[in-house]
């Protein structure tokens, strides 16, 4: 009867069906109102996991001393509680340096690479158990969170031995979490070029996997804006991945977005909630995709014409933009089936076999904009709810 149980078990709920998460990225901290507001806007969506952080320069501010201060116990408190009591899982950004040691630019030397990992410790202790992936640096090759732009980047055995010092103390602290690292946009080939380059040297030895942000928004009138066309460039970086090194290498998309600004890019409302639904489904069909986290949950501004103010799936008044509208109707579909792309190489029409507990069908679409193809290919998803 046991043996009995669980075959019913994985036939009902293929191997890789609960194996991916649907995520989104948060600044907790930063926003007005208590954690609670948030965590029932992050559930009613269907998100499972989000991606926050909690900085070194945060948590040491005197040397060898280390507190959580009041102005990130918001996301202390959620990186505490939301394994175990909201059944999310995190993914924790470990960022930047810290003005005492690294006055405003990289880690650069054996002493600053040490003061960082004992941050690293600081945090895996604190958490141990709580977090389900750690990611090493946020977009190192952009000095996203280097004060001092005119800090020049350091020689790459620098970040790998950054990487490996953190890893090796992650390691020791909480075997369980996953590591990942790189937050580069491999649609991008200066990006593709320096972590082939590491991977080559190393890297792989001291992660789980590599952290990648492909966001298309400045390839304005060309196919890698689409999600089909963006999916296909992340093919063959996996496919240039594999010759490096033989197997495949877990990619977790830590952030995507599309902005519904005006400018650089932008789209409008319906678009943003189309492609990011499509994005979705063709990053769940792709075994070597283990997670998708948008960017980012609320808007973080006003200007019609910043862009960095409209990633958001909800406007900063807390409504919901189509994006969200759109994850919140499809997000269990996306999560709970078997995803697999069946479509035919030489046409340009999409098509996904979707497998649930309840349904199997092919749901498709080519590169028709109008509302009327956009509306057949929502009925046919709600076709398999």
């Amino acid at each position: 009867m046991k043996k009995m149980l669980i075959s019913l078990f994985f036939f009902l709920c293929p191997l890789n069906s609960y194996s991916f998460d649907l995520g989104v990225g948060t600044h907790l901290s930063s926003y007005p109102n208590e954690l609670p507001d948030y965590i029932s806007t992050i559930k009613d969506i269907g998100f499972n996991s989000i991606r926050d952080e909690i900085s070194w320069q945060s948590v040491e501010q005197k040397p060898g001393v280390f507190s959580i201060p009041n102005n990130v116990s918001k996301t202390d408190e959620a990186f505490n509680e939301f394994s175990g009591k909201y059944n999310i899982s995190s993914v924790f950004i470990l960022s930047y340096g810290n003005g005492m040691y690294t006055k405003g630019g990289y880690p650069n030397s054996a002493m600053e690479i040490e003061k960082f990992s004992e941050y690293v410790s600081w945090i895996v202790k604190r958490y141990k158990g709580k977090i389900k992936y750690y990611e090493i640096w946020n977009e190192w090759l952009l000095g996203t969170g280097v004060p001092d732009k005119k800090s020049r980047r350091p020689e790459d055995d620098i970040y790998l031995e950054l990487i490996k010092a953190a890893s090796q103390v992650i390691r020791k602290e909480d075997p369980s979490a996953i590591i990942i690292t790189g937050s580069i946009n491999p649609l991008k080939p200066i990006d593709r070029n320096w972590i082939y380059g590491l991977v080559n040297k190393g890297l792989l030895n001291y992660v789980d996997g590599l952290s990648i942000h492909p966001y298309s928004f400045q390839f304005k009138n060309n196919y890698i804006q689409s999600p089909e066309g963006n999916i296909n460039q992340l093919d063959l970086f996996e496919n240039s991945l594999k010759n490096i090194t033989g197997k495949e290498i877990p990619l977790y998309i830590t952030e995507v977005g599309y902005p519904t600004s005006y400018f650089l890019g932008g789209v409008d409302f319906e678009r943003a909630g189309i492609d990011t639904l499509k994005y979705s489904l063709l990053a769940k069909s792709r075994p070597y995709i283990k997670g998708i986290w948008w960017y980012d949950l609320i808007d973080d501004g006003n200007s019609r014409y910043n862009r960095e103010h409209h990633f958001g799936l909800l406007k900063n008044t807390m409504a919901y933009k189509p994006s969200s509208l759109y994850l919140k109707e499809f997000s269990a579909l996306i999560i709970s089936s078997t995803i697999k792309d069946v479509s035919n190489k030489h046409e340009k029409t999409i098509q996904l076999e979707i497998k649930n507990a309840h349904h199997k069908d092919i749901v498709s679409w080519n590169d028709d904009p109008t509302n009327e193809a956009n509306n057949a290919f929502l009925e046919k998803l709600r076709s398999l709810k």
